[in-house]
């Protein structure tokens, strides 16, 4: 079975910082937050293996921002941007699932 690498970009690496201090702030628990990170992480390192599984999105902003292979997949309400170039997963953003149709 072919595997993955996985490359966070840029906006990525500041939406996970941003989701940490949001869920920090909403529960004020450093194990929720713990958790909730160790989830999205977990659904991403999935891509590892098979991240096709996922189908593209046809949302023209995602389009136009990230190309005509743009997936997402949900970990709870967080949705996770990626493409997929040769054998590299490129997680875009990581963000509230109800943000998308704004990116």
């Amino acid at each position: 079975m072919k595997r993955y690498k996985i490359r966070y970009m840029e906006d990525a690496v500041a939406d996970q910082q941003d989701i940490v201090r949001y869920v920090y702030d909403k529960s004020r628990s450093k194990t929720v937050t713990r958790d909730y990170v160790k989830g999205i992480r977990r659904k991403i390192a999935e891509l590892k293996t098979n991240p096709e599984r996922y189908s593209r999105r046809f949302n023209d902003l995602l389009v136009e921002r990230y190309g005509a292979d743009v997936r997402r997949v949900n970990y709870k309400n967080t949705a996770i941007i990626y493409t997929i170039v040769d054998d590299t997963v490129y997680i875009q953003r990581i963000m509230p699932a109800s943000m998308v149709l704004g990116v």
